[in-house]
């Protein structure tokens, strides 16, 4: 037995021990303290009988002295009264307490039974009689029963005693025996067995527990042979189903690809179809045909994501990426159907929230357009609204948390708990009006989760949702000089904002508010109208309106044009706000309008437009233009422009997007080989010499890592020269094709539709030295000319124009103070630079005067650059107003 069990045992058999030892004793002591006063009590009460008898007949005798006052009868008859040998005394007195008479017997009698009787004559009281009989009769009697008591009690307790040890001997060792057994059986040993000892009732029960045990460890070994038949089988069914998942997602994954091949090949064809000539019905057919194959494309895209995470293997691809960015490109994306529907879309993010963080770009675009796109879908009237707000920050990373909110139908109660399990919709019968797989949800929940954050919904019927999520993400450096400056030209400018949306005012006051400017807000056309006139009234002036183009009853465009025939307020500049780019830029330029910005507002975009429309004095041209339609490339590319002069960037991406192109830019060779890392392009356009990593640099580690990778993508060159060698030098280096600058349209075209479509590597058209010719007499802005440059627009012609007056002043200041420090290599640089902006405009003597000192510049002999910087800038001042004139014309 165990000392723990044994310990129990003793702790047991000591209790009961004591117990059964207290009881008996109990009961000793009872008998021995009883017996004796019972018979005690027996004793007085047959001797108070007996006082009762001879007081009730001594008192009969002495009343008829005591009624006569016979003194002499009344001692007389005590005298005569029944003689008994315990009787001690006896004492009459009469009414009024006086002794009569007295008889007294022996003394030393001990304890003393007194008893008073009164005397009674025909119911008339005469006195009363007292008397007291001797109790030392009983004591011999009493003692003889004490003797007995204890002897009996003493008895009695010894037999207890015995009876205790036998039972701790037959019954409380045996008890601890098979608790020690218990014990054992429940730590796990079923091989032990209670030993019998004991009476027959003891004998019996280990019987019966023994027999408990075996039938136990029977029960087990089945037990555990059922435990492992059956997790044989499911580890066969785990198994099974492990591969039933596995070929089921792969079955997906392959049919969704095999399905998307064709589908691209279908909505390529309609696209083309629908820019052909068509017949209105024609057009609407195939219109159809394009918005269910886009529908169609939705659902596959959808069930290849949600075979990936069924399969495990979606994961994520961080990288580094701008938050403003990802949320400006991902609304524009969604802003037409918005706009189609009537709805204001916004997006605000607070002031805490990082600009540049580390994390999966494209699934949070996922995410973001599932919901922002549902909350369209089912809104009908009000707006949609993006918000992001800093929810938690460490050294690790950054929790950020994005809702998005409209004002649309809302989701039942009972709905909300469902929503997110995959193939569940909210509207579940087969009439529902809104489509869909009911996989976006899930999908985005199971991204989030990836993202460390979690997917949720409030929502009350009929009165809009907001679909609330958490990521996180890492926190990048931000590349140097990415900063904007701070401008401080706006600080403490005055402006009126005139949206009709409130949650768009107060989006826009705060921008305005975070650059220092001083914004006013109204609802309407008749408010932002009547503080202009009360303004000019009181002799203030308000430089700057933010324009709402589309409100209820008077729009942008007619409040605009009510400004502009008012000749007090003809200080006011105009940002029209639109939701369209291209549809309304003709009457924002016909109303007046310094500046456009598409909604939802971008706030690099609204800057560069307030910047731009103080900076040029708010000059708009007087009356509109009309862009020349121009056909699209048959097949849309999606370029990489690696160009570090503002010019040269506005110009291509002007003149790549008008043929349906998309570009991203990079500012230098290294923010090109990053761009590549992030994303795939169908061509790069490269200039040869930039900043930090030239032209030259850069294509020669993307070679590098496309080695190791088995992949190629086509390089343009981008060089202002095209002199012997530099062909073979490009082609050395690992570029595909070069081109010169300025970039001619129809070559430059050419050239990315040979290059595109498998042909051989083109090259420049001709040899010529980056001019356009010598200088000579003719006009300093050939507008035929340039309208033939910029591919017969405009409207891209006088962005590009206005882009270089902006920047002009500092390329030529920045040549003056080179010439001025004699210091060749920037000299080289800076003539570099102004010979690329110049250039586009077809400006051959200052691009000829750049070009000498450039290379004044790259030989190092800087003798005669002051004459030529005064050449140049007496031909530069000549191209600015020319640009200028046709602005204004």
């Amino acid at each position: 037995m165990s000392t723990a069990s044994r310990g129990a045992g003793l702790r047991l058999g000591t209790k009961l021990a004591l117990l059964m030892t207290a009881l008996i004793g109990g009961i000793a002591l009872f008998f021995y303290l009883y017996v004796p006063s019972r018979l005690e009590r027996q004793a007085l009460h047959a001797i108070g009988g007996k006082a009762e008898t001879i007081g009730e007949l001594t008192a009969f005798a002495v009343a008829p002295a005591l009624l006569f006052g016979d003194t002499a009868g009344v001692d007389e008859a005590l005298a005569g009264a029944v003689q008994s040998s315990d009787l001690v005394y006896m004492i009459v007195l009469d009414v009024h307490g006086r002794r009569i008479s007295s008889v007294v017997r022996g003394g030393g009698v001990g304890r003393i039974y007194p008893i008073a009787t009164p005397v009674v004559r025909d119911g008339r009281r005469l006195g009363t009689l007292y008397l007291g009989l001797s109790l030392s009769e009983l004591r011999p009697e009493i003692e003889r029963a004490r003797r007995t008591a204890t002897v009996v009690s003493l008895v009695i307790f010894l037999a207890g005693m015995v009876a205790v040890v036998a039972i701790s001997t037959h019954m409380v060792e045996p008890l601890g025996r098979m608790v020690d057994t218990v014990e054992r059986i429940a730590a796990g040993d079923l091989s032990v067995r209670a030993r019998a000892a004991g009476g027959q009732e003891v004998t019996r029960l280990v019987h019966a527990f023994n027999t408990m045990v075996e039938t136990l460890e029977t029960v087990q070994a089945q037990l555990a042979a059922t435990n492992q038949d059956l997790e044989r089988r499911v580890a066969e069914r785990t198994a099974q189903a492990e591969a039933a998942s596995q070929a089921k997602s792969e079955f997906l994954a392959n049919m969704s690809h095999e399905i998307r091949t064709p589908m691209n090949g279908v909505l390529g064809m309609l696209e083309l179809a629908l820019d052909t000539q068509l017949t209105a019905q024609q057009r609407e057919y195939l219109a159809m045909a394009q918005s269910s194959a886009d529908a169609l494309l939705t659902i596959i895209n959808d069930i290849l994501d949600f075979s990936k995470i069924e399969a495990g293997k979606l994961t994520l691809d961080p990288v580094p990426f701008h938050l403003g960015e990802c949320l400006e490109g991902t609304l524009s994306t969604l802003a037409l159907r918005a706009h189609k529907k009537g709805l204001e879309l916004s997006c605000h993010t607070a002031p805490t929230v990082p600009e540049t963080l580390v994390g999966d770009e494209g699934r949070l675009r996922q995410v973001l357009l599932n919901l922002v796109g549902n909350a369209i879908k089912f809104t009908d009237t009000g707006e949609v609204l993006v918000e992001v707000a800093l929810e938690d920050r460490g050294p690790t990373g950054t929790l950020l948390r994005f809702a998005v909110s409209d004002t649309g139908i809302g989701i039942p109660e009972s709905k909300q708990a469902h929503i997110f399990d995959a193939f569940a919709q909210a509207d579940g019968s087969t009439t529902r009006h809104y489509g869909g797989t009911g996989l976006g949800l899930a999908i985005s929940a199971q991204l989030v989760g990836l993202m460390g954050g979690r997917l949720w919904v409030d929502s009350r019927e009929g009165q809009g949702s907001t679909f609330h999520f958490t990521a996180r993400f890492g926190v990048a450096e931000r590349p140097a000089g990415a900063t904007a400056p701070e401008p401080i030209e706006l600080h403490g400018l005055p402006v009126l904002v005139v949206d009709d949306h409130a949650t768009t005012r107060r989006i826009l006051c705060e921008m305005l508010a975070s650059w220092h400017m001083c914004p006013r807000a109204f609802e309407g056309a008749a408010g932002g109208l009547a503080a202009l006139r009360g303004a000019a009234l009181a002799g203030e002036r308000l430089p700057l309106l933010l324009l709402d183009a589309h409100m209820p009853g008077t729009d942008g465009f007619a409040l605009a044009g009510t400004i502009r025939r008012d000749p007090a307020l003809a200080g006011t500049m105009i940002i029209m706000m639109t939701t369209s780019g291209e549809g309304e830029s003709s009457r924002c330029r016909a109303v007046g309008a310094a500046a456009q910005v598409t909604k939802p507002v971008r706030q690099s975009s609204l800057l560069d437009a307030i910047m731009t429309t103080i900076g040029s004095g708010g000059r708009a041209p007087a009356s509109p233009v009309q862009a020349v339609p121009v056909e699209p490339a048959a097949r849309p590319l999606h370029v990489l422009l690696a160009e570090d002069n503002p010019v040269n960037q506005q110009l291509a991406v002007g003149l790549l997007s008008r043929r349906g192109h998309t570009v991203r830019v990079a500012g230098n060779g290294r923010l090109a080989v990053e761009a590549l890392e992030r994303e795939r392009f169908d061509v790069i356009l490269m200039d040869v010499q930039m900043p930090e990593m030239s032209g030259f640099e850069a294509t020669a580690e993307i070679r590098r890592r496309e080695r190791a990778s088995g992949a190629h993508v086509p390089i343009v060159a981008l060089t202002a020269r095209a002199m012997a060698g530099d062909k073979e030098r490009c082609l050395a280096a690992g570029m595909d094709a070069y081109t010169t600058k300025p970039l001619r349209t129809r070559e430059l075209f050419d050239l990315l539709e040979t290059l595109t479509s498998g042909g051989a590597p083109a090259r420049a058209a001709d040899d010529r030295d980056g001019v356009a010719g010598r200088p000579c007499d003719r006009p300093a802005v050939d507008r035929a000319a340039l309208l033939e440059r910029f591919d017969g627009s405009e409207e891209l012609l006088y962005e590009v124009a206005g882009a270089f007056l902006e920047v002009c002043p500092a390329l030529l200041e920045a040549v003056d103070e080179a010439v001025g420090a004699s210091d060749a290599d920037r000299v080289h640089r800076a003539a570099h630079s102004l010979k690329g902006s110049v250039a586009n405009f077809d400006a051959a003597d200052a691009v000829a005067s750049a070009l000498r000192l450039e290379r004044m510049g790259a030989a190092g002999d800087l003798a005669e650059a002051p004459q030529v910087l005064a050449e140049l800038r007496e031909s530069v001042g000549r191209l600015r107003d020319g640009l200028e004139l046709l602005r204004s014309a």
